[in-house]
């Protein structure tokens, strides 16, 4: 029984027959073997184990984790294997996993499987291909570059998601992922075999399609999921760079072309070719799909433009016209025009048909050109500018200008703003309504760990300026509080004298109204006194009358007469006496009053009189607190100061607790990075030796044809002097026929000769011939590396 390699010494093949082989048969063969078969499943052969059981395949190529068998093996499903039992030690699992992601190798000689299931989920295109659920925003990418370097390098490509705020843009062995809005970078896509060329977004934004090499060696594609941060697919083994490449919108297919003047279009499903273009001759510089699905356009270095039924291959239409490279192609939303542009400075517009609808030229070499999703364009070129147009050809306005020669531009999701790219990295966003410059995106971004040292020291900036503005704010709290108590005890001191000098105002006024009263009752009394004065004379003066009456009736003749007259009279003067007694008495009564009020109204009048002069100290207290409010501290200045140190400190404490957030998150992050550091720095190793090796083997093939060709050559000068011996020696055969009295015997012997030279040069073509066909194989080979 072979022995079980341990987890450190992990096999470059692992293979069932070396390493899986013995696992099953130590610990799974007593219920699963050809005889016994639980569930139907037998794990004895290796054609067993590729059968599967009841409940169907139990291994799937390259998805150990995706695999029903090693999920009940791990024990991360039910029920587990082996039943009862702890799970298998871990070097023996890593085993079974690595034998699954590796393609399930029957042996050393075998090829690796690929997984029967679809790489890519479909997608069902629709009017504008808007996803069912939220926009992709990146999840499950590193923010550590690939690359830094000392300086950026150009960006060659930038491309917007249709639906989210998301910028893609190329750099350096990656592709950095850009919030749209916020500018922050959010994920860093690897791209180790070379530098990419092309970032595409699929048409429904959960997929993202990078696609580049290296020139003269490889050429490739990845597809990331950009919710989970997985690359899903590789696609393509072109031996040159990719400098074109775009995903349909169903996702079943990717197309890629570059210097090898054809375009490869791949299934996404399993990698293999739905058909190839071989048309164009000269180098693809362009080609996308349109929205809909229904075509491919393709453009190429010679100014050829061709549109193709996008599920076939079958031509649709050439766009003839251009006469230099034609350099971008874009779609416009409803796949019912195409623009193009060119390095003689032209922009064109197509119908898929091939119908020319508007040309114009800007006057220096476009090298790229994009519809909105309004339907406008935009474009960015050799002269710098990026500039929006209308689809007539009317430049609405500038959207500014880069360092040097500009080489991509997009527009966001919402249309509000540009993206573009020039020679020197340098990449621009702009408002589309304005043209005003937002910001910049960083093609040369810094490292985790730079950012934490960026981050701590933005912290140890930020820390000494919070005790300080703690006490300014301290300070001014303080004055604050002080010239509020000054305020508020002018306040109330002024209140009080207002307040004493209206309680002797109304002093003054119910005084004021007493002696009023009093003087209306002296009044009175002066009047009473009057009237009974007058009512004493009237009364004195009758009883006069009576009195004399009187003294006359007692001069009368006649005593019983005078007795009745004198009686009467004496009645009305006793009635008259009584009645002036009374008048008497009431005007006595009033005088006696009169002194008393008449005091009383003095002592009123003094009474006021009294309040003058404290009514006035108290006007005059009240004037010196109304002309002391000038100068009263302005409490709005300094609840404004007060309000202003308060803002400061609160946006230093949020600084503070950012940076601390930022810190935390950064060195969460490096930590993760540096966990997965070693399986990312061994993938990147796999792949570079991959690429390495068909580089080399590439540089053996073409060494071999080089050697072959030159045999071929040396064969067909061979094959030329013999074809030119012969024609002589036909020629003298002829000219010896006709006289051919001469000499029949040296007829015969030409003949001879001419028969030789015919078989020498039949089997130097036959060389030739094989000499072509092996060059042709090992160019078709070289082709397939």
């Amino acid at each position: 029984m072979a022995a079980t390699p341990s987890f450190a010494e992990m096999p470059e093949k692992v293979t069932f027959d070396d390493h899986v082989a013995p696992i099953f048969r130590e610990h799974c063969l007593a219920c699963h073997d050809s005889g016994g078969r639980s569930a139907d499943l037998s794990l004895e052969t290796f054609a067993d184990a590729m059968t599967g059981g009841a409940s169907g395949k139990v291994l799937e190529p390259g998805s150990g984790d995706g695999s029903r068998l090693y999920q009940l093996m791990a024990h991360i499903d039910e029920p587990i294997m082996p039943p009862g039992q702890d799970k298998l030690p871990d070097d023996q699992l890593a085993l079974v996993k690595a034998w699954i992601d590796g393609g399930l190798l029957e042996n050393a000689g075998s090829k690796a499987m690929k997984s029967s299931k679809p790489a890519v989920a479909a997608f069902v295109p629709s009017a504008d291909n808007r996803p069912a659920g939220e926009p992709a925003m990146p999840g499950g990418f590193f923010r550590e570059p690939i690359v830094r370097a000392p300086y950026a390098g150009a960006v060659n490509n930038v491309a917007a998601s249709p639906w989210a705020p998301l910028v893609a843009m190329t750099g350096q062995r990656q592709v950095l992922l850009y919030h749209a809005d916020t500018r922050e970078l959010l994920a860093v896509v690897p791209f180790v075999v070379g530098t990419p060329e092309v970032v595409r977004f699929s048409r429904n934004g959960d997929l993202l399609l990078v696609a580049g090499g290296r020139g003269a060696a490889v050429g490739v594609a990845h597809l990331w999921d950009i919710k989970t941060g997985e690359r899903i697919s590789e696609l393509g083994d072109e031996l040159d760079t990719v400098l074109a490449a775009d995903i349909v919108a169903d996702h079943s297919l990717v197309a890629l072309g570059g210097p090898r003047k054809r375009v490869q279009v791949l299934r996404t499903a399993d990698g293999s070719l739905a058909y190839s273009i071989t048309k164009h001759t000269d180098w693809i510089t362009a080609l996308e799909f349109s929205p809909d699905g229904k075509y491919l356009a393709i453009a190429d270095r010679s100014g050829n433009g061709t549109v193709w039924e996008a599920a076939t291959g079958r031509t649709v239409s050439a766009l003839t016209g251009h006469k230099v490279a034609i350099t971008s192609m874009s779609w416009r939303g409803d796949s019912q025009l195409l623009a193009t542009s060119s390095d003689d400075g032209e922009i064109r517009t197509w119908q898929p048909s091939g119908a020319a609808i508007k040309q114009w030229n800007v006057g220096s070499g476009i090298l790229d050109v994009a519809f909105t999703k309004d339907g406008r364009l935009v474009s960015i070129g050799r002269d710098r500018a990026a500039r929006l147009w209308n689809t007539d050809g009317q430049e609405q306005r500038r959207l500014g200008q880069g360092d040097d020669i500009g080489l991509s531009i997009a527009t966001t999701h919402d249309d509000s703003h540009a993206v573009f790219s020039d020679w020197t990295g340098a990449v621009r966003v702009a408002k589309l309504e304005d043209g005003a410059e937002v910001g910049r995106l960083d093609g040369n971004p810094p490292t985790i760990a730079m950012r934490v040292e960026t981050a701590k020291g933005e912290l140890a900036a930020i820390a000494p300026t919070i005790a300080p503005a703690e006490q300014s704010l301290a300070a001014a709290m303080t004055t604050l509080e002080n010239a509020t108590a000054a305020v508020e005890k002018h306040k109330a001191d002024k209140a009080a004298a207002a307040d004493a000098l209206a309680k002797l105002e109304q002093s003054q006024r119910d005084f004021t109204a007493q002696f009023e009263a009093r003087r209306k009752e002296l009044e009175e009394l002066d009047k009473a006194i009057a009237t009974v004065a007058g009512e004493q004379q009237s009364a004195e003066s009758r009883l006069g009358e009576l009195k004399q009456q009187l003294a006359s009736v007692g001069n009368q003749e006649g005593e019983e007469a005078d007795d009745k007259k004198v009686a009467e009279l004496n009645a009305q003067i006793t009635e008259h006496e009584s009645a002036l007694e009374g008048i008497l008495a009431r005007r006595q009564e009033s005088e006696s009053k009169r002194p008393t009020a008449d005091k009383a109204q003095q002592e009123t009048k003094q009474q006021v009189d009294a309040l003058t002069g404290p009514m006035n100290q108290h006007r005059e207290a009240l004037a010196q607190l109304e002309a002391a409010e000038k100068n009263l501290p302005d409490l709005s200045g300094l609840v404004t100061e007060r309000d202003r140190l308060q803002g400061e400190l609160n946006t230093k404490r949020q600084q503070q607790a950012d940076a601390e957030a930022r810190i935390a998150s950064l060195e969460a992050e490096l930590s993760a990075y540096a966990a997965a550091q070693g399986e990312f720095e061994s993938r990147l190793a796999s792949e570079s030796q991959a690429t390495e090796a068909k580089s080399a083997e590439l540089a053996k093939v073409e060494e071999q044809l080089a050697g072959e060709m030159a045999k071929v050559a040396e064969v067909s000068k061979e094959l030329e002097a013999l074809e030119a011996q012969l024609e002589a020696l036909q020629a003298k055969r002829r000219e010896l026929s006709s006289v051919a009295e001469t000499s029949k015997t040296a007829a015969d012997t030409l003949s001879a000769e001419v028969a030789e030279l015919a078989s020498k040069k039949a089997k130097i073509e036959k060389a030739v011939s094989d000499f072509r066909a092996a060059a042709e194989l090992r160019q078709q080979f070289a082709e397939e590396k």
